[in-house]
């Protein structure tokens, strides 16, 4: 892929938001509805490019 350059080392997630969204006349329209505590730590991990 050619625009597949970021990567991204692990990092620490303590909450989340849940967002909703809809397509308007306007354009899109998102609000976070919720945010969510995570009881144990968890890591994101980058996933890498594999062609």
């Amino acid at each position: 892929m050619q625009h597949a350059l970021f990567r991204a080392g692990p990092f620490e997630v303590r909450d989340f938001t849940l967002c909703s969204g809809y397509l308007a006349h306007e354009g899109a329209i998102s609000a976070g509805e919720a945010v969510r505590s995570l009881s144990l730590k968890m890591k994101a991990v980058s996933f890498l490019n594999q062609e």
